[in-house]
């Protein structure tokens, strides 16, 4: 008997109920259409989507599932072709393979529909930790086909359901997923995206034969449906677009076996404790290999702020950080070898501390990657971890060789940490951030007679800002770093460029830089921006509407001061008004000052905002801020020599 859950009960259009999605059967109509019906200025189009999920029980040998999709994408431009490529990512443990793979392109030949081989190519783009990307795509693509595409994913990863995707970067006419699943695998279906869509529940009888007998058995059904689905936009400030995109994901939460209990996985947090408990237990049931090293680290004169520094210093000192690897899978054996994955050495770090006689505890995190699951329990919300020391409230990552104390890589801001104690209670610890990622720069700079702006100056960066910039410098010379500041910058050409405490983490980073600015000059005017080449390049916030958090990770604050020498006789001719714009409730604020004084311009432009995360009600407000001050800071000063 069938249990329908509807989202939206929404009536197909007749063209498309009327529509014939076999696979071959293109009509003159789709490759004929000039522009896409739901948005006129798409690239490409998926005129529908097909997928189908089986898991088959073969008794002496296991389950065997397969994913079958059909993919049917119409191509309005040169620059949609690229829609026409599919990344598909296979497990080498669970020995995933494509099969069946076909491909056939439709285009017009004068009035003539033609039906040709898309000669698809397979080729493997990366290999990382036991996941192999395979792109498929076809060299015979033109401005105006439609290509049909179909193939079989098969895996022996029965326990893991691809998420049924309804919302892509082009818009979507139809999509379908049908995935069932024997009843002894529970998984509970997590919807995700902005907008109503189908989704309907059920059962389905089956059956196995086993020593001549039919051992009959269920599968759970889901179907997930919608149409007319509009592209997914591109936002700034936003952990994973993906997390926002229209779908629903499928997440394990038990499993049942004949004649044995049923194994939870998700019904509570307690439950998940226990399991994390149980998976890390071996690597840090035994600190006995790392105690005498830590003797020689810390020393009967320190305090107990000094022997962390002084531990976390040496752990991430000690072993590398490196892809995970099947030959080093324990603590110790990453201790040894000098070398580990991320997990290795903070489980190393959480062995060395305890080592040492500190209280330390695994904290277990989800990345911005991976996404949130505060309001259900999951084994899979945790991809991360790092050391929480309960008793001094601080968090340790030494999987990053540039954090200090209570610095998390940025990738793992993210949420809530959950901290598993040896008892199997847990800890809830707040991943919010109150430091504030910093960028001040001071500038001087000189307008010469014949119009060309030359100067230097220093940009110093602390916390996040200092970071992320370690990271990008780290073991590039300067002729690398000076290209990189003229790409991340517009009109400038540097001529000295020079970062200084890149490995000296507890302090600023500082680049100090020597540039020609390139101003508009016309005839005798000039017109210089007052951010010179720190001037935005657009405004990162465009959208009327916008049901997305806006995500900066930590608080932060810019802030430029830049002085500007005038040739002798030159008159300023234009100047911006000083401004403060200030955002309510202490959110933020930003101002910009230009004082001319004798032949000297002193620019002040300063931007701080006080919150990492801001929630989609107050969208609206930061829209209106960030036009204000991009027009603002893009507003020039003309200047007759």
């Amino acid at each position: 008997m069938k249990k329908s859950i509807f989202i939206a009960f929404l009536f197909v259009f007749q063209i498309i109920s009327a529509q014939d999605y076999s696979f071959g059967n293109v009509s003159k109509e789709e490759v004929k259409e000039k522009k896409n019906s739901i948005e006129e200025d798409a690239s490409a189009a998926i005129l529908y989507l097909h997928r189908e999920s089986n898991s088959e029980i073969i008794p002496q040998k296991g389950i065997t599932t397969t994913h079958e999709y059909h993919f049917r994408i119409k191509f309005y431009s040169e620059e949609g072709l690229k829609y026409g490529e599919r990344e598909i990512e296979l497990s080498e443990e669970a020995k995933d393979k494509i099969t069946g793979l076909k491909g056939f392109i439709f285009r017009l030949k004068g009035n003539k529909l033609e039906k040709i081989s898309a000669e698809l190519v397979e080729a493997i783009v990366e290999t990382n930790d036991g996941i192999i990307t395979k792109k498929i795509s076809s060299p015979k693509l033109q401005k105006g086909d439609v290509l049909e595409l179909k193939y079989t994913v098969s895996t022996g990863n029965f326990f893991i359901v691809p998420p049924a995707n309804l919302q892509f970067e082009i818009p979507v006419l139809k999509a379908e997923h049908f995935v069932n699943i024997p009843e002894s695998f529970g998984f509970r279906t997590q919807m995700r995206g902005n907008g109503l869509f189908n989704l309907e529940q059920g059962t389905k009888a089956k059956s196995i034969s086993f020593n001549g007998q039919t051992l009959p058995y269920n599968d759970n059904t889901y179907k997930i449906s919608d149409f007319n689905i509009p592209s997914l936009k591109e936002e700034a400030f936003v952990t994973n677009m993906q997390h926002y995109a229209r779908g629903v994901d499928f997440e394990l939460i038990e499993m049942r076996q004949p004649n044995a209990p049923v194994r939870k996985m998700g019904d509570s947090w307690e439950t998940i404790a226990k399991l994390l408990n149980k998976r890390v237990l071996k690597n840090i049931k035994d600190h006995s290999y790392i105690k005498k090293s830590v003797s020689h680290v810390v020393t009967a004169e320190m305090n107990e702020d000094q022997k962390i520094e002084a531990i976390f210093s040496f752990i991430k000192n000690r072993i590398k950080v490196v892809k995970e690897t099947k030959e080093i899978t324990t603590a110790e054996k990453a201790f040894a070898k000098g070398e580990g994955d991320k997990s290795l050495v903070n489980l190393n770090l959480v062995n060395a501390l305890r080592a040492s006689g500190i209280n330390a505890e695994l904290m277990f995190s989800s990345t911005r990657e991976n996404g949130v699951f505060e309001a259900r329990p999951y084994m899979g919300a945790f991809n991360h971890f790092s050391v929480y020391l309960p008793n001094q409230k601080k968090i340790l990552d030494a999987s990053e060789k540039f954090a200090k104390v209570n610095e998390l890589p940025f990738e793992a801001l993210n949420w809530n940490g959950f901290v598993v104690k040896s008892d199997d209670t847990f800890e809830w610890v707040s991943l919010l951030t109150n430091n504030i990622s910093q960028e001040v720069a001071t500038i001087r700079a000189e307008i010469t007679a014949d119009g060309v702006i030359k100067g230097s100056g220093r940009i110093k960066k602390d916390n996040m800002a200092a970071l992320i910039s370690r990271k990008k410098a780290e073991n590039k010379d300067n002729d690398v770093l000076k290209k990189e500041f003229e790409n991340r910058f517009e009109n400038v050409n540097v001529e000295a460029i020079r970062v200084n405490n890149i490995e000296d983490i507890n302090k600023s980073l500082v680049e100090s830089v020597k540039f020609v600015y390139k101003a508009d000059k016309k005839s005798s005017k000039i017109k210089i921006n007052p951010m010179l080449f720190f001037t935005p390049k657009e405004n990162a916030l465009t959208s009327e509407n916008r049901f997305i958090p806006i995500d900066y990770g930590t608080p932060w604050l810019k802030k430029y001061t830049i002085t500007i020498k005038l040739p002798a006789n030159a008159e300023v001719v234009k100047v911006p008004e000083n401004k403060v714009m200030e955002l309510p409730e202490g959110i933020g604020y930003s101002a910009l000052s230009i004082k001319h004084e004798n032949n000297l311009l002193v620019i002040g432009v300063e931007t701080q905002i006080y919150a990492s995360l801001i929630p989609a009600a107050f969208y609206p407000t930061m829209r209106d801020f960030y036009k204000e001050m991009f027009e603002k800071q893009t507003e020039q000063i003309e200047i007759k020599l």
